[in-house]
């Protein structure tokens, strides 16, 4: 089933997938996860592996976890649906666990379709905390410098307004205060 959806996903990544053949194995999944804890650990290694590589955006590439990230901002609503049933079942039904696979940005429609955006995570058992410390060193290293929008490493930008003087940077300022009330006239 999960190479059936990986050849679905390499199809559709040269057009756009149809909600009909994605759909149907993107829910099976879901209720097959949900239902099996083992088909729910081995789908979650085969889909959302430990994370590595965190310097590219988790919608970048060509991964299983990557061409589903990019299904959750499909604007085939089943399909965004479904994709992001598939990935919060394997998540444990963790908002927090999700948004670190995908980024906020990815997953801030479905979360808000489904009423879990700022609620607060699940008290997880030890039992349901089986696989949840999962972190590899690489992830560890550098936690608090990924962007939870992006969901990757943040890029660090020189400082536009390194080298003006207060004079120039007075002007640009003006320029902005006129360029806006502009388009407020």
């Amino acid at each position: 089933m999960l190479h059936f959806l990986e050849e679905k996903l390499s199809i559709a990544g040269g057009g756009k997938p149809t909600d009909d053949q994605l759909s149907p194995v993107l829910c099976t999944l879901t209720e097959a996860a949900k239902a099996v804890p083992v088909i729910r650990r081995f789908l979650k290694a085969q889909i959302l592996p430990p994370l590595r590589e965190l310097h590219q955006r988790p919608e970048v590439g060509t991964t299983m976890r990557n061409k589903i990230c990019r299904l959750l901002t499909s604007t085939q609503i089943s399909v965004r649906d479904s994709a992001g049933d598939l990935l919060f079942a394997l998540c444990k039904g963790n908002a927090k666990r999700l948004i670190k696979y995908t980024g906020y940005g990815n997953a801030a429609g479905w979360l808000a379709d489904r009423g879990l955006m700022g609620l607060p995570a699940p008290v997880l058992t030890a039992e349901d905390d089986s696989d949840t410390n999962s972190d590899t060193e690489e992830y560890s290293a550098v936690k608090s410098d990924i962007d939870p929008m992006t969901g990757a490493v943040r890029v660090e930008r020189p400082d536009p307004m390194a080298g003006m003087s207060d004079e120039q940077k007075e002007h640009l300022a003006m320029e902005l205060v006129h360029g806006m009330d502009k388009l407020l006239r």
